[in-house]
């Protein structure tokens, strides 16, 4: 299912939202056109967990930093793409709620928590996270806590053909977690049994997710009530 709009209007410009896409952008541009070559720009700004417990500030940047610059990078086109389309639907509304500034923190520690989590997870783990999925985890969930009766319009692809769906973001988002949770219990499954745990890091997802769930409500202390759906759109 794969969301293409909500109806949910902002009062202010989503200033940090088209900044945050912007350096996503930039910075997925220069990995792939970099001297140092694409894999090289990923080892070494991307969060290794294992070296990251082995040694958190050996490396050239410390591995720590990788806790947060692994949130600017992406491993290709498609990676990037659908995490920004996630941030443009969802992430307007939350930086609307809770202002510029409280938003770019908000959405910054959700991230920093996201790889943290992935971290403690996939403790041996030597393949480099990168994405901005465990951010854009914490907007979802403050979107759920904050609009969860607005609608969302998305696309359910089926073979050859496509059904369009309306429906309340509480339910987009609950599906959306449901699928994170079955493939965090997949990639357990497949390391218990002694095989690679898979390339999406769903425990970053949960994390994040869980993060922004949490601090939602102190991050939006005092900036009134979201606003409510208009009375045919309610649920």
């Amino acid at each position: 299912m794969i969301p293409y709009r909500d109806e949910n209007p902002t009062r202010t410009t989503p200033v940090l939202i088209y900044v945050f896409i912007a350096l996503n952008v930039a910075a997925f541009l220069y990995s792939i056109f970099t001297p140092e070559g694409f894999e090289h720009w990923i080892m070494r700004w991307g969060l290794i967990p294992a070296a990251l417990w082995k040694n958190p500030g050996g490396g050239m940047p410390p591995h720590y930093v990788g806790l947060f610059s692994s949130m600017w990078l992406h491993g290709g086109f498609l990676h990037i793409l659908g995490n920004m389309w996630f941030l443009w639907i969802f992430g307007d509304n939350v930086e609307d709620h809770l202002g510029h500034g409280r938003f770019i923190t908000f959405y910054l520690v959700c991230g920093v928590i996201a790889t943290l989590t992935h971290a403690l997870i996939a403790h041996e783990a030597t393949v480099p996270l990168v994405g901005a999925s465990g951010a854009i985890a914490g907007v979802l969930a403050a979107y759920l806590r904050f609009y969860p009766r607005h609608r969302v319009r998305a696309v359910i692809p089926l073979f050859i053909t496509a059904f369009f769906v309306r429906l309340p973001a509480a339910v987009f988002i609950f599906f959306w977690l449901a699928m994170q949770l079955l493939g965090q219990l997949q990639w357990q499954a497949m390391v218990a049994a002694g095989q690679q745990g898979g390339g999406v890091a769903y425990g970053a997802h949960l994390g994040g997710f869980a993060a922004g769930f949490i601090l939602a409500g102190p991050f939006a202390h005092g900036r009134g009530e979201p606003r409510r759906p208009p009375p045919d759109r309610g649920w």
